[in-house]
């Protein structure tokens, strides 16, 4: 992936998530870009919102 990223080409990322012995969810993301080296991700927090009474 590290050279998918560099090359700025796509990737394939199969997701799979088990929640019991009978139920699962499997996923394909057919197309991804991932950010290359250097490039800043900015994560936000969510804001908490109080009610006043």
């Amino acid at each position: 992936m590290l050279a998918q990223a560099r090359a700025g080409t796509s990737a394939e990322i199969d997701l799979a998530f088990t929640i019991d012995t009978n139920r699962s969810l499997a996923t394909t993301l057919h197309e991804v870009y991932l950010p290359r080296l250097g490039t800043r991700v900015v994560r936000y927090r969510s804001c908490g919102v109080s009610e006043r009474k």
